[in-house]
């Protein structure tokens, strides 16, 4: 098309659409410039909030400050993410319980596995920890590529 290619966004949401489909089976990531998710705006806002350099990083003193509002985007971010990561628990469980008979094995993605391990009398997870395990997953997972990608 004769365009400027951005190589950062194009390789984001290709990892972005990777993590995600191993995660939930789902694309989550648009390469349309013009068309974002806000689950996508929420990952990107996490990974520039925590990228900016911290006033209080360097005088601890001024941390319950927050100068540069960093503290505040995170959990913005973050809590957009949560809310993203329960629905799509809330949805696996709700899916699981109309269900008679498991899913072949083939069709599980790893949230359905993450799930299997808070069943029973000594579950080993709940979904808060899941939910944390996936905010990491997508933290180191999908910045870090475009990152790569885009400095070599």
């Amino acid at each position: 098309r004769e365009e400027a290619v951005d190589i950062s966004r194009a390789t984001f949401v290709t990892a972005l659409n990777i993590i995600s489909n191993i995660l939930f089976s789902v694309d989550l990531g648009s390469y349309d410039s013009k068309k974002s998710s806000a689950f996508q705006d929420a990952v990107t806002g996490l990974m520039e909030s925590i990228g900016n350099p911290d006033l209080a990083n360097y005088f601890p003193f001024l941390r319950f400050l927050d100068p540069q509002g960093n503290m505040k985007s995170i959990k913005i971010c973050t809590d957009k993410l949560f809310k993203a990561f329960r629905g799509f628990i809330n949805a696996k469980i709700a899916e699981k319980l109309l269900r008679d008979n498991d899913k072949d094995v083939s069709d599980i993605d790893f949230v359905d596995a993450l799930l299997r391990l808070t069943e029973g009398d000594e579950a080993e997870l709940n979904t808060n920890d899941i939910e944390h395990l996936l905010l990491d997953m997508f933290g180191a997972g999908t910045d870090t590529n475009s990152s790569t990608v885009e400095w070599a």
